[in-house]
């Protein structure tokens, strides 16, 4: 029985280093997060440039160290602005052109949209606080 258990984690531990995971990894590293959209290039323009409520979009990929540390401040946000805010995330190793598009050759890059234009931008691991800072002037309409 010990032994059983001690091979299957060893198992375990084997894929985890070895970085086996999905093979979608645009769709299922945002799946599921609660009222967050994945955006692509296919569906930037509807869902961001033409959204009726201002929307926050985070530039990120999966391999991408600072955008995991940031990953649950805009999780949170998106729960506790949700009425006022659309939070959408753009995985940048699948969508080039809007990557190029807004620039965001560094990330994470929180871009945020207010009647389908940039209006404020926030670069690197940032604080909850500062991120917040930004969506308060955004849903205020300052």
């Amino acid at each position: 029985m010990k032994k059983s258990l001690f091979v299957s984690l060893i198992f375990l531990i084997f894929l985890n280093l070895s970085g086996c995971k999905s093979t979608n990894t645009q769709q299922s590293s945002s799946a599921g997060l609660k009222n967050i959209i994945v955006v692509t290039d296919d569906n930037f323009q509807e869902e961001v440039l033409e959204s009726e409520k201002p929307v926050l979009v985070d530039f990120w990929a999966p391999w991408c160290s600072p955008c995991k540390i940031i990953a649950p401040h805009i999780e949170s946000i998106a729960e506790e602005y949700r009425n006022c805010l659309k939070v959408a995330k753009l995985n940048v190793d699948y969508n080039r052109k809007t990557q190029r598009q807004y620039r965001a050759n560094a990330i994470p890059l929180l871009v945020f949209f207010k009647d389908g234009q940039p209006v404020d931008m926030i670069r690197g691991a940032v604080s909850k606080m500062e991120i917040e800072r930004s969506v308060r002037k955004l849903c205020q309409g300052g």
